[in-house]
């Protein structure tokens, strides 16, 4: 009865997610499914469930409101870091990250060019993808990338028009943007 009714919170909160176009309420149903994700059982559950939640939050990385993109980290630091190392999580790692982005959904207006969506090279292993490789000769995952050139780049703003920007020509993500990323 208990599986039962996570997979009835994961549905319901996956529904909200899609139908929902207010930038404050997507923050709070975002976090709903981060603090599901962290405490939902998925070793004991039926497969899927987390990959349904990361196809569906993807898109969201790139919104226009820094409060979605912070909770949307918060979300896939949730999935990434489950209770058991699980393979589901794995190949959701793996996965190109350009799966999942060009359908047209309710998110998709506010994608901005994904030049920084990546794939990672087929048949890799997650060890292989981390930042610590021992080869090195191969990438780190799409999240890991992300998550660097949040902290470290500077951000193409595509939502100014045109020359409007910072005094020094380049500007960071918000400050909780790349303290999520860093967590």
């Amino acid at each position: 009865m208990i599986a039962s009714s996570i997979r009835e919170l994961h549905r319901c909160l996956l529904l909200a997610l899609v139908a929902e176009s207010s930038s404050q309420t997507l923050t709070q149903i975002i976090k709903c499914l981060a603090n599901l994700v962290s405490n939902a059982p998925y070793n004991r559950l039926k497969l899927s469930l987390l990959t349904k939640v990361w196809n569906q939050i993807k898109p969201y990385i790139r919104h226009k409101d820094v409060n979605v993109r912070v909770s949307t980290l918060t979300l896939l630091g949730a999935i990434v870091s489950t209770h058991a190392p699980l393979p589901e999580v794995q190949l959701l790692l793996q996965q190109p990250c350009s799966s999942g982005l060009s359908s047209s959904n309710s998110a998709t207006p506010h994608l901005s060019p994904a030049d920084w969506w990546k794939k990672v090279p087929a048949g890799s292993s997650l060890e292989e993808t981390s930042v610590s490789s021992p080869k090195g000769s191969l990438e780190p995952c799409w999240l890991i990338r992300l998550c660097i050139s949040t902290v470290v780049l500077p951000k193409e703003d595509c939502y100014s028009g045109g020359d409007t920007g910072s005094a020094a020509g380049s500007t960071f993500e918000p400050s909780p943007m790349r303290l999520e990323a860093l967590q």
